[in-house]
């Protein structure tokens, strides 16, 4: 006899989608956590820049930044990830949230150093904003907005 217990499956949403903003852009990032929505931002900012299926995640990066609330917290995680991108060629497609409080995220970050032959850059992205920025509980999940500067 076969059981069906799709009944007890949350479903998982979408991971993120992008959306235009002047001459920037966004990501709207979900999530069934808040875990899984601030992992989804950070692979979704790594989709602005090439990818991620052309990233084969060998190595891995520890990740620990503060802020002084949540907001803070997520443009300081971004940028830690950007900066590691910018300084160490380093692209990441899987992210671990191993803690997070209001201030303070542990993660670690699984990727590869960029290689001209293998990876093709789609855009440059200057920084990490907080306009418009939402870090929000949607009663079905999680959903963080983020605008860059590209």
């Amino acid at each position: 006899m076969v059981m069906d217990n799709t009944q007890d499956i949350t479903p998982i949403p979408k991971r993120f989608d992008f959306f235009e903003h002047t001459a920037d852009i966004g990501i709207i990032a979900y999530g069934n956590t808040m875990e899984e929505a601030f992992a989804n931002i950070a692979c979704g900012m790594f989709a602005l820049l090439t990818e991620p299926d052309n990233i084969t995640p060998k190595k891995s990066m520890d990740i620990e930044v503060t802020g002084y609330n949540q907001d803070e917290l997520l443009v300081n995680y971004l940028s830690e990830l950007l900066y590691h991108c910018s300084t160490k060629e380093m692209l990441f497609n899987k992210i671990t949230i191993l803690e997070l409080t209001p201030t303070l995220i542990k993660a670690k970050a699984y990727g590869e150093k960029y290689t001209s032959g293998k990876h093709q850059l789609l855009q440059e992205i200057k920084t990490v904003t907080y306009h418009q920025l939402k870090i929000e509980d949607t009663g079905c999940g999680w959903e963080i907005r983020v605008i860059f500067d590209v």
